[in-house]
């Protein structure tokens, strides 16, 4: 049919004024649908030109793109329908996306406590650093936990659009790295401290060492050192600073001006100890020290000992030692509680105050002047209350009926602190009485004092409150506390008796046998004076 040249329709058909008709469609829906696919996503762009195509896009359409690309995963068809209907043209849009793997996670170790030193000060309430006290030994207990381990967890697999499946890494596993006095848990989970002591990293393990061992001084390149176990310091303790143990202490070096404090165990310092009038030497069980100068030694539980000798050292223990072949013991004051042995005693110009006391009795007597101190500080609290007590008592028996519930509370207040300070009062006197009574009690006299060598220059010896002032001739004796006052016997070994002949033996053995031979007296023939006969049996 030809079509006319002038309306454009076919030749042969009439047109009407002011209808119109359907556009011919051009090309297929699939011609304006831009799908770009990749693994992990696919984007969908409805070109413009299809407004004018006379083509209506369906779901249908894209499913068939898509189905014609392989995408056969994750597709949001929600998405598709907001393209369709809205006609968002000539934007490109994701309308579907693969599923990833879910990652997996490596097992992994945290420590529970801080194991590395930093020697961070302590910050006082005032805002001063106390760089002597510093952060520098951390403690455990048997059967803190050190690290925890958080199990590895393995990942998902996912996919990508075209149905390929995307595996997961593999997780990795750990395992704790055991180091001294350590063990894993029986769940794998936890890593547990053997023992009590320190915690330190050696090759990446967590250790628990027991003997805290400092390899230098202790100064401020370490701090104090505070500890619950045991400590070795090879080097020196410089003045001002502190070691503190609840196990044995060893220090290798010297110690000035410092405090060296074992609260259960020993203290030996292998070097001089200097205490410059303020240093501290106390153990539990016993103090070994080399030498010693103007410095406390303190066991009162146990032993001092000293190997070359000490001057103007306070010294309070069990029992002191100084026996070792001419140690010396020079001014100072030794109280001990039991045996006091001394090589050489004394120098010119210093004397030593030597005293063996009864322990109970002086704790005794230590006690009852700290409650007459307390009594002192009762009187006159109670003054004033009883003046206040009476005034109340006149002021009640004149308007007691008609006293408000505030002076009533206010008498009731005055009374009940006057009850309590005298309660106080007569607990203290209980207690000073039942005191009175230990130091009455007779004491056990077991300490004994011996100079083995010599007497130099002399000192004063107090043994339970008998006293004598020692001289040269006093050395080479050992002296005990008898009812009539001291007594001593020789330290020097009997001479062997000279042979008898075969006619004295039988005048001894006519003696021995003799029913009337006369026991000669004694008075007229006493023992020497410092001789065993004065002593009770030992």
């Amino acid at each position: 049919m030809a079509e006319d040249s002038k309306n454009g329709t076919p030749s042969g058909e009439i047109a009407v004024p002011g209808a119109t008709s359907a556009p011919t469609p051009v090309g297929t829906a699939a011609d304006y649908l831009d799908i770009k696919a990749e693994p992990q996503r696919a984007t969908l762009t409805i070109k413009g030109a299809v407004a004018q195509s006379g083509i209506t896009l369906t779901r249908d359409d894209v499913a068939k793109k898509l189905q014609g690309l392989l995408v056969v995963e994750g597709v949001d068809w929600a998405a598709v329908d907001r393209m369709l209907i809205g006609k968002q043209y000539d934007r490109g849009q994701i309308i579907a996306q693969g599923l990833p793997a879910k990652a997996s996670r490596d097992a992994s170790i945290q420590e529970k406590i801080k194991i590395d030193t930093d020697l961070v000060p302590v910050v006082g309430k005032d805002g001063k650093a106390d760089y002597k006290n510093v952060d520098n030994i951390h403690q455990v207990k048997k059967g803190d936990v050190l690290a925890v381990k958080t199990p590895a967890v393995q990942g998902t697999e996912g996919k990508d659009i075209f149905g390929k499946p995307l595996p997961a890494q593999p997780a990795k596993d750990i395992q704790f790295k055991m180091g001294a006095n350590t063990k894993v848990s029986d769940d794998g989970l936890n890593l547990v401290a053997l023992v009590g002591g320190y915690v330190y990293h050696q090759s990446g393990a967590i250790c628990v060492g027991v003997t805290y061992v400092l390899k230098g001084d202790v100064d401020f390149h370490t701090g104090n050192l505070h500890y619950q176990g045991d400590i070795q310091v090879l080097g020196n303790v410089t003045e001002g600073f502190s070691v503190e143990a609840e196990g044995d202490i060893t220090v290798e070096g010297t110690v000035e001006g410092s405090e060296v404090i074992s609260r259960g165990g020993s203290v030996t310092i292998k070097s001089g100890v200097f205490g410059h009038g303020h240093g501290r030497i106390a153990g539990k069980t016993s103090v070994r020290v080399l030498g010693a100068q103007d410095v406390k030694l303190e066991c009162e539980e146990g032993l001092v000992e000293v190997e070359k000798g000490i001057r103007n050292c306070q010294v309070i223990a069990r029992e002191f030692k100084a026996d070792k072949p001419n140690c010396s013991v020079v001014g100072g004051d030794i109280r001990a509680y039991g045996d006091v042995t001394i090589a050489v005693l004394g120098g010119e110009g210093c004397h030593t105050n030597i005293r063996i006391v009864d322990k109970a009795a002086e704790a005794a007597k230590a006690r009852i002047k700290e409650i007459e101190h307390l009594k002192g500080e009762i009187a006159p609290k109670l003054a004033p209350i009883e003046t206040r007590l009476k005034g109340m008592k006149v002021m009640m028996a004149k308007y007691g009926a008609t006293m408000s519930e505030r002076s009533k509370a206010e008498v009731k207040g005055v009374a009940d602190a006057y009850v309590a300070l005298k309660n106080a009062e007569k607990s203290l006197d209980a207690e000073k009485e039942r005191l009175h009574s230990i130091m009455m009690a007779a004491p056990k006299h077991v300490g004994k004092f011996a100079v083995t060598e010599k007497i130099v220059w002399g000192g004063i010896l107090e043994v339970y409150g008998h006293h004598r002032e020692l001289e040269e001739a006093d050395a080479k004796l050992e002296w005990i506390w008898a009812p009539s006052g001291l007594s001593s016997r020789s330290l020097l070994p009997e001479a062997p008796a000279a042979p008898v002949a075969s006619s004295e033996k039988a005048g001894a053995s006519a003696v021995k046998t003799d029913p009337d031979a006369k026991t000669p007296d004694a008075k007229k023939n006493p023992a020497p004076p410092n001789q065993a006969a004065a002593l009770p049996p030992a």
